[in-house]
């Protein structure tokens, strides 16, 4: 004679159920996350562009980027403003690629100086 095991019987889960403490701690974790998320979106909207009161030619030595120009010429100012603007003047493209010896005209912000 075989002995057949007899089937246990499953109970089905509880269902979940969240006390007011849950759901207040639910809607502080979701109030939170947009928080960050339109914290995030304003940290990534462009920089205030400040007005060039002039321009200067600037050649580029060995070395040199329009960042390290940027940098120098308006030490004040967001560099990207300054490549951005840099980019704008002489007809420059975002892949575009600078050699040394190029000469560029370069605002020069009030900021800047």
């Amino acid at each position: 004679m075989s002995h057949v095991p007899r089937p246990v019987p499953v109970r089905a889960p509880a269902p979940v159920r969240l006390t007011r403490r849950g759901v207040f701690a639910g809607w502080v974790v979701v109030l939170v996350t947009v928080g960050i998320i339109v914290f995030g979106l304003l940290q990534g909207s462009s920089p205030a562009v400040p007005a060039a009161s002039e321009t200067t030619r600037v050649t580029l030595l060995p070395g040199e980027s329009l960042w390290t120009v940027a940098q120098q010429v308006n030490p004040r100012v967001d560099p990207r403003v300054t490549v951005d603007a840099i980019r704008d003047l002489n007809g420059l493209g975002s892949a575009s690629i600078v050699q040394s010896g190029s000469e560029l005209t370069v605002p020069v912000f009030a900021a800047g100086r």
